[in-house]
């Protein structure tokens, strides 16, 4: 996404092994010159950050409340035709909310709506995709696991 934009790129999260690896990838795609990670609590760090055109939400979940309270906040650091990206998942809404961490699609619509912001976009992937991507992430998890156990 650097590359194709040929933007600037700031990481943070508080997963070290994900920094290391995005530093590695930003390499290997020679863009580590314009991407930064770094190691943090976005909700510590966010009072050090500057305003952006994109910002992205990459599975994080409830770190900041609801997306009402999360738009509403990071619509601070947005420049004015600024876009916030959501890779999130949401549950059915057949699901018993009590049954899930995660916020039924509904819901984040309402937020989002309630946050005067537009959704412009909605790309929903297919089960077959999450399955692949599931076990591609757990096989790296288990060699990860393996690796530590030795």
């Amino acid at each position: 996404l650097a590359s194709a934009l040929n933007c600037k790129v700031l990481g943070i999260d508080g997963v070290k092994e994900f920094i290391i690896y995005a530093r590695y990838m930003a390499r290997k795609n020679k863009v580590n010159k314009i991407c930064k990670f770094i190691i943090g609590d976005i909700r510590h760090k966010i009072k050090e950050l500057n305003k952006y055109d994109v910002i992205i939400l990459g599975a994080i979940g409830d770190v900041f409340g609801d997306y009402y309270v999360t738009l509403d906040l990071l619509s601070k650091y947005l420049e004015k035709d600024g876009i916030i990206v959501i890779d999130d998942c949401y549950v059915d809404e057949n699901i018993n909310q009590n049954d899930s961490k995660n916020q039924k699609r509904i819901d984040i619509i309402n937020d989002i709506k309630k946050s005067k912001m537009k959704l412009l976009d909605e790309v929903i992937i297919d089960d077959k995709k999450i399955k692949e991507s599931n076990q591609m992430m757990f096989n790296v998890i288990e060699k990860r696991c393996n690796e530590l156990i030795l």
